[in-house]
């Protein structure tokens, strides 16, 4: 991992997770071990990628019974948003969080370029050079990955 210390990694990905939450969907998480989400969870994914200063891939997972309250509250409407809609509202949650973690890891005036986020499974890597943090929202789960290049 270039010269990002994996704590620094950690602690950007965190704060600007918990942040962008709680100020954009009003929605609080807590901090989770993994061995806390049970293993039936199901999971609703995005990721997206990233290049600049720094080039990697993050990505997140959200319970897929907070997706409905997240969408609702990232599109101010009180009726159930559509599948589309849900899954739109959680790449763009991943968006500002990623919006949010790399200025706080590079400190640059270079302009980040951070691709759409697509939805699906992703890859992990494991290793010095990415981190995975795990998250208890309500009454679910979220996990939220950064891998750099």
């Amino acid at each position: 991992m270039s010269t990002i210390e994996k704590t620094a990694l950690n602690t950007a990905l965190g704060k600007a997770f918990e942040s962008s939450f709680s100020q954009t969907a009003f929605m609080i998480p807590m901090e989770a071990e993994a061995s806390q989400i049970p293993e039936n969870e199901e999971w609703t994914r995005v990721q997206l990628d990233f290049s600049g200063p720094l080039n990697g891939t993050m990505a997140m997972a959200l319970s897929t019974g907070l997706l409905v309250t997240l969408a609702q509250n990232i599109l101010g409407e009180e009726e159930t948003p559509d599948e589309e809609e849900q899954v739109d509202a959680l790449g763009e949650m991943l968006n500002i969080i990623c919006g949010v973690a790399l200025p706080e890891l590079e400190d640059t005036d270079d302009v980040f370029v951070i691709s759409p986020p697509r939805a699906g499974e992703y890859a992990k890597d494991s290793g010095e050079n990415c981190c995975e943090l795990y998250f208890e929202i309500d009454d679910g789960y979220a996990k939220v990955y950064a891998h750099l290049d």
